[in-house]
């Protein structure tokens, strides 16, 4: 499914979800909102007990910004690590028809029943992160939800070799 119908979908189901309509969420969160955007989302999801993806959508639609795209992490980022990405991107929505992107304001966000991936740019190379427990790859720090504990480092021009591909491979299928 792609972003909109997704979004889409969620915003439809929220009242059956949540009790709450997507718009009455809105019209509720709207004047308590604080106004350090830093935190935002953690605070919607503490003061009112929402999933992630909900209330993400929320701030979404409170966001005084443009759109968050898939190239919204990287507008600063080097064109090689774009061109990186896109590559990268390519080969994880070939890991199955049921791999649904969302990006955010700091990183590309990958799914399928859960968050498995996601894709940052790094100094000069690509950080993707990804909900596993391997001791042989380095802790994801502040790289997404706490789902993504372990990341590996992608250069630009390198492509994923067979312990990426496969780490990949275990997240995606343990989402």
């Amino acid at each position: 499914m792609d972003p909109a119908r997704y979004q889409a979908a969620m915003r439809a189901s929220m009242k059956e979800r949540t009790g709450r309509s997507f718009e009455e969420w809105v019209a509720l969160v709207r004047p308590q909102l604080p106004a350090a955007k830093a935190g935002r989302l953690k605070w919607l999801k503490a003061t009112f007990a929402l999933p992630q993806n909900s209330a993400m959508l929320i701030l979404d639609a409170l966001n005084d910004g443009p759109p968050v795209t898939e190239a919204t992490p990287f507008a600063g980022a080097e064109p090689a690590v774009w061109s990186a990405y896109q590559t990268l991107a390519a080969e994880i929505r070939a890991l199955g028809p049921d791999v649904r992107i969302q990006p955010r304001q700091g990183y590309v966000a990958f799914y399928r029943t859960n968050e498995f991936a996601a894709v940052r740019p790094g100094s000069g190379c690509l950080e993707v992160g990804l909900a596993l427990d391997d001791a042989g790859l380095e802790p994801a720090g502040d790289l997404g939800p706490e789902r993504i504990r372990r990341k590996l480092r992608l250069e630009p021009g390198a492509a994923l070799d067979h312990l990426g591909r496969a780490a990949l491979r275990r997240a995606y299928e343990s989402s």
